[in-house]
C-alpha cells in the first residue's frame, strides 16, 4: 500500500509539474491553455487521478480544484465567444443599417459585459485586450454623442 501510495504521489507530481509547463506554454504563445495542443489530455489524466483510491487527499483535492478551474474557464470561454460573436453582428448590423452601434438595444448588454469580464480567469491577454477596445470604443462614442458643443442629441 505505502508503495503504491509513493507510485500515486509521483505521478501526481510528474503531471502537476507538465500541468504548470503547458499552462506557460500556452500564455507564452498568447495561446488559451484550452486550445494548447494536449490540454485534452491533462484533463483525462486528471479524471484518471482523482478515481485512484491510492493518491492522498491533498492530492486528489488538487485534481479536483484543476477539474473544476478548467470546467470554469470552458464555460467562461464559451460565453466569452458568444459575446464576442453577439458584439460583431451589432457592429455589421449598424453598419448595414448606418447606425451608431450605441443605437442598438442589445449593444449596452454586450458591452456590460465585456467590462465587466475584463479580468476573467477565462481569456487570454489579446481576448481582454478586445474587450478592453470595445468598451474604449463603445465610451468614447458615447462621450462624443453628449458633446455640447457638437450639436448631437444627448438622448442615448
Amino acid at each position: 500500500l505505502g508503495r503504491r501510495r509513493l507510485d500515486a504521489h509521483g505521478v501526481h507530481g510528474d503531471w502537476q509539474e507538465a500541468c504548470r509547463s503547458h499552462a506557460e506554454a500556452a500564455a507564452s504563445q498568447g495561446c488559451h491553455v484550452l486550445d494548447h495542443p494536449g490540454h485534452d489530455a491533462f484533463l483525462t489524466e486528471a479524471r484518471r487521478l482523482a478515481e485512484n483510491p491510492a493518491l492522498s487527499e491533498t492530492a486528489r483535492t488538487a485534481v479536483a480544484a484543476y477539474l473544476t478551474e478548467c470546467a470554469d474557464m470552458a464555460a467562461a470561454r464559451r460565453v466569452y465567444l458568444e459575446r464576442q460573436a453577439t458584439w460583431k453582428r451589432l457592429e455589421a448590423e449598424a453598419e448595414a443599417e448606418g447606425r451608431n452601434t450605441l443605437d442598438l438595444p442589445e449593444t449596452g448588454g454586450v458591452v456590460s459585459w465585456f467590462r465587466e469580464n475584463l479580468e476573467s480567469a477565462g481569456v487570454t491577454e489579446a481576448e481582454r485586450q478586445a474587450m478592453a477596445d470595445v468598451v474604449t470604443r463603445h465610451e468614447t462614442r458615447r462621450t462624443e454623442r453628449v458633446r455640447p458643443d457638437r450639436g448631437i442629441s444627448r438622448r442615448f
